[in-house]
């Protein structure tokens, strides 16, 4: 973390002790300091998502209700001036998603309809909390907005 007031970099701190892939960071201009987030894919079995929130002076989790299946592959997010969080990611053969607001995850839901392989899926969240993903399909662009 950089402090502007005094032009220089905090200490390090680890964030995911056992790594991670597809590792994101969040957080909308405009947004609150605690709205800033960091996520990843567990490296292992059973690749959960993991999600935490900066909480001004170190990182707390903000678990996701369990899915169907965790994701096999990408995942994505978005965040809006307010702080609402949209995370979406793909599983084999499903694109899931789950809304945060406040400190409260909507329960995961699957936003795809297809039977064959789904990949890397990307969302956006506007203003007003509405979001869209959009992700690759046997080879076609396909999209949804919830």
């Amino acid at each position: 973390r950089y402090l502007s007031a005094f032009t220089q970099w905090l200490e390090t701190t680890t964030v995911a002790p056992d790594g991670g892939e597809y590792a994101r960071l969040l957080h909308h201009p405009a947004a609150p300091e605690n709205a800033a987030l960091t996520l990843w894919r567990e490296k292992a079995a059973p690749y959960r998502i993991q999600v935490r929130r900066w909480q001004g002076s170190g990182w707390q989790s903000v678990p996701i209700p369990t899915p169907p299946c965790w994701g096999s592959g990408f995942v994505d997010a978005a965040i809006n001036a307010s702080g609402a969080v949209v995370v979406a990611w793909a599983c084999t053969n499903a694109v899931y998603a789950s809304h945060l607001t406040g400190s409260t995850w909507s329960v995961p839901t699957r936003i795809d309809r297809t039977v064959g392989e789904v990949r890397e899926p990307r969302v956006g969240i506007d203003a007003a909390g509405n979001t869209v993903a959009l992700w690759t399909e046997r080879d076609q662009l396909v999209s949804a907005s919830f």
